[in-house]
């Protein structure tokens, strides 16, 4: 009769985990762009801000474990306003983080920043800090996930989306 020690039993059920924990692979990205609920309806301006128009935007990064499960998602959404030759407000800027698994744990945000308006284009960062935590070893690593929406006076918005290892 063989005889297994607690340590072993433990290893061999947290291996795999560790393993399946500590593979990130691909980012999803993904984009809405929408008139913001205060934007002026198509047919006219916004009475009080004549010539402007105001959009809603955000983007997506989607990190998933090496089987295609979801690790977390990671998204930066805000509100701008363009006067079509500018933009020429940024507002609402926020962030969230969704969908974790039961190893994915939420640091912080490291990196928040938004170009000068106005301006033909304005970018709007959000970078946080994701802990890869396996229960008993504690946390292994660290991923930096980031959304970057370029913002364009036409009322476009170009979402850029990934993860670094600092």
């Amino acid at each position: 009769m063989t005889r297994t020690t607690r340590r072993a039993r433990t290893t061999a059920v947290t291996a795999p985990l560790t393993a399946l924990a500590t593979a990130l692979v691909s980012a999803a990205i993904s984009v809405a762009v929408a008139p913001a609920a205060h934007a002026a309806p198509t047919a006219g301006p916004v009475p009080a801000q004549e010539g402007r128009r105001c959009f809603e935007a955000s983007g997506t990064h989607h990190a998933k474990t090496l089987v295609g499960n979801t690790f977390y998602k990671f998204t930066h959404s805000l509100s701008w306003c363009t006067d079509g030759t500018h933009v020429v407000s940024v507002d609402d800027r926020e962030h969230r983080f969704t969908e974790a698994s039961a190893f994915a744990t939420f640091e912080s945000v490291i990196e928040d920043s938004v170009s000068r308006t106005p301006a033909r284009e304005v970018t709007s960062i959000k970078k946080a800090r994701v802990d890869n935590c396996v229960p008993g070893q504690g946390c292994i690593s660290s991923k930096y996930p980031f959304v970057r929406l370029t913002l364009r006076a036409d009322g476009t918005a170009v979402p850029t989306t990934g993860e670094s290892e600092s």
